[in-house]
C-alpha cells in the first residue's frame, strides 16, 4: 500500500513514489521538501519562512496536518539540518505507507511502542511512534511521532538528495 492513499491531500509527504525495489536504494525520507543534510537557506525556502538562526526552529505549516522540529547543527547560515521531529495531529496512517516503502522495523526500539527503521543509503534512522495525544482529558484521537535521525553509529552526516545538493549549489551564498 502506498502511503498517499492513507494521507490527507495537504499533507505533503514525500515517503510515497513507486514501490520500492530491492535492486535500488531507498527513496530517503522527507516532508515537505525538508530533509536531514539540507542547509539553511534551502531548508527555509522549502518551508516558505523567513530564515532565521535559530538551532531549533518549530514549523507548523499553514493547512497541514502536522508540525516539525527542525534542528540545525548550529546558528550558522550555512548550518545543515541535523534532525526532524514531526507531529501528526490527529495520525494520518503513516505507518503503512513506512512499511511499504521501508519493510519491517531493521533496529529493535528501547522506547516502548515505539519502531526504528536504519535506512543505510541515506545515512537516516526513521523513528516511529503513535500514541493519544498526551496531557488531554479526556483522551483525543491519536497522533504519530516521526523523527528522522543520522543513524546513531554512523559518522558520516547524512547528506541532501543529489536533487537538493543540484538545487542549493545553483544558489549564490548570501555573504
Amino acid at each position: 500500500m502506498r502511503i498517499a492513499g492513507i494521507l490527507s491531500a495537504g499533507t505533503a509527504l514525500l515517503l510515497w513514489g513507486a514501490p520500492a525495489c530491492s535492486a535500488e536504494a531507498p527513496v530517503c525520507p522527507k516532508t515537505g521538501g525538508v530533509e536531514l543534510g539540507q542547509k539553511r537557506p534551502e531548508a527555509f525556502e522549502m518551508m516558505a519562512h523567513e530564515v532565521t538562526a535559530d538551532q531549533v526552529f518549530h514549523h507548523a505549516p499553514k493547512d497541514r496536518g502536522y508540525t516539525v522540529d527542525v534542528t540545525f547543527s548550529s546558528a550558522k547560515p550555512d548550518a545543515a539540518i541535523v534532525a526532524l521531529h514531526y507531529v501528526f495531529k490527529p495520525a494520518q496512517g503513516l505507518l503503512d505507507g513506512i512499511l511499504a516503502r521501508y519493510g519491517e522495523p531493521t533496529v529493535v526500539a528501547k522506547e516502548p511502542g515505539a519502531a526504528l527503521w536504519n535506512i543505510a543509503a541515506c545515512g537516516v534512522q526513521l523513528r516511529y511512534k503513535m500514541q493519544e495525544v498526551p496531557g488531554v482529558t479526556p483522551p483525543q484521537p491519536l497522533q504519530e511521532e516521526m523523527w528522522l535521525d543520522p543513524i546513531p553509529s554512523s559518522k558520516a552526516a547524512p547528506k541532501a538528495t543529489p536533487k537538493a545538493k543540484a538545487k542549493s549549489k545553483s544558489k549564490p551564498k548570501a555573504g
